[in-house]
């Protein structure tokens, strides 16, 4: 017992230093501006979403029910709605509040992995191979789900290897709350782990594990499905399980092959992880060594298996290979190595995509004009909905058809309108379609406008004289105040 408060200190130790590598120069970091994806160059799109949803918990106490715009948002779960919007409550209004969680599901999967280890050099290349991964630092910098759920993923799995299943219910249904079927990977590891092992236990008590998994993760569920139910079905069920992850027809940021795009994304980003990762496998032979490998391929295949492609998908892994990894020989030369690599990632610029509105928004947001602000041909990501602006309204250029795609008609409910329909507004019509649909409020009426073309965003323009402007002209964007 003696031992423990010192082994607790180092924990704690190597808590902190991972969580400092990790934050160094985030609080630079404007919202929805890192790359996800730097080889496609893609950014954290998602991430202003996520954060005007925790804001907006934070700031009203409504906690229950995700919204974004004034709509209901059940494309996700609200872990991490939950975790950010308490952290708000607690440190204030910043991206790195917003971030936090993130921060610390990231830290504390590389000090698990330390922990885990047989001995303490194994366990510092652990967690350097796993904070030193690109892929890895940029998703424990964003505010979106990726961190946390590698975060119970790890923990469900390491409760297989351990033989606990109160724990694997645990992390699985915290899982299942951070990104809905996603959360179910510990359950696909389990039951082809149970198949290839050959002391596998009863099924039964690992069956009762994975029933308590859901019925832990159940409430949330069942409140939005008696709530709202019209709702729940069409954007969780309909529109992000059978139209994105299993849809054919799923719009996609590159039209890369399936195989391909991950593959090359692991060759350009995570190289140094592979390498280690196979070194470790063929030199080594971990306790549940069987079980990593089992979550490795499991994890790759449900990847594979999902229409959309989204290099994220992958962060679940990441905490396997690293552990595979630390297998290697002469861990004190190869912790080096990776040390060097980290302290160089460090000290390069941050891939990003600056929002060239974003200043300008701010300085709108201090100002507190109380109008109504419409962006048109808008390049913020829905930054601005992180501001608190009294009224806001996107005008993208576009198809009209565009909204009316897949369960949720956006048209039909008043949320996306075209030019000639806002600017002839029957809100009492829309405001009866929402009701059909259990949502109460007028707030999400015309938060989006479509203009055919950048004429017809021009008039929108020249009949809303009392209402704020964001334009681009010749890409630049500038304000344009009603009343000077």
């Amino acid at each position: 017992m003696r031992g423990l408060p010192g082994l607790l200190k180092t924990q704690a130790a190597v808590f902190f230093a991972a969580l400092a590598i990790l934050s160094f120069g985030v609080w630079k970091e404007g919202l929805a501006t890192p790359y996800v994806d730097p080889v496609g160059r893609i950014a954290a799109q998602d991430e202003a979403v996520y954060s005007h949803i925790a804001l907006r918990m934070a700031e009203r106490n409504e906690w229950l029910t995700p919204v974004f715009l004034g709509r209901y948002a059940l494309f996700k779960p609200p872990l991490l709605y939950w975790a950010s919007a308490a952290s708000v409550k607690l440190f204030g209004r910043s991206e790195f509040a917003l971030r936090l969680p993130s921060l610390v599901a990231g830290a504390l999967v590389a000090t698990l992995l330390f922990g885990w280890m047989p001995d303490a050099r194994a366990g510092g290349l652990a967690a350097l191979l796993l904070i030193s991964d690109p892929l890895w630092r940029g998703l424990s910098r964003v505010a979106l789900t990726d961190a946390m759920l590698a975060l119970w993923v790890t923990l469900a799995v390491r409760s297989i290897g351990q033989g606990v299943p109160w724990a694997f219910s645990v992390a699985t249904a915290a899982a299942v709350m951070t990104k809905g079927i996603a959360g179910l990977i510990p359950v696909f590891v389990l039951a082809a782990w149970w198949v290839v092992e050959p002391r596998r236990p009863s099924p039964w008590k690992w069956i009762g594990a994975g029933a308590g998994a859901l019925l832990l993760a159940a409430p949330w569920f069942l409140y939005q499905w008696y709530a709202h139910p019209r709702w729940f079905w069409a954007e969780f069920v309909e529109v992000e399980i059978l139209g994105f992850s299993v849809g054919s027809a799923v719009p996609q940021t590159s039209e890369e092959n399936q195989i391909w795009f991950y593959l090359w994304r692991l060759l350009r980003m995570d190289w140094m992880l592979i390498g280690f990762a196979a070194v470790g496998s063929f030199r080594t032979r971990l306790a549940g060594q069987r079980l990593l490998a089992v979550w490795v391929v499991v994890g790759l295949a449900l990847v594979l298996a999902n229409q959309y492609r989204n290099v994220a998908y992958l962060a679940p892994i990441l905490p396997a290979l690293a552990w595979i990894g630390a297998g290697s020989s002469r861990h004190g030369l190869a912790a080096g190595l990776v040390a060097a690599v980290l302290a160089f990632r460090l000290l390069s610029p941050v891939q990003a995509a600056p929002i060239a509105s974003a200043r300008l928004l701010a300085e709108y947001a201090a100002e507190n004009r109380g109008r109504e602000l419409i962006l048109i041909d808008p390049d913020d990501q829905f930054l601005a909905t992180t501001y608190p602006i009294r009224k806001l309204r996107y005008c993208f250029l576009g198809n009209e058809a565009d909204y009316r795609r897949y369960a949720l008609d956006f048209r039909y409910l008043g949320i996306a309108l075209s030019v000639d329909e806002f600017l002839t507004l029957d809100e009492d019509l829309y405001r009866r379609r929402l009701r059909e649909w259990d949502l109460d409020s007028s707030e999400p009426i015309a938060t989006v406008i479509v203009a055919k073309d950048a004429a017809d965003a021009e008039r929108l323009r020249q009949a809303r004289p009392e209402a704020d402007f964001l334009v681009r002209e010749g890409g630049v964007p500038k304000l344009l105040l009603a009343g000077r």
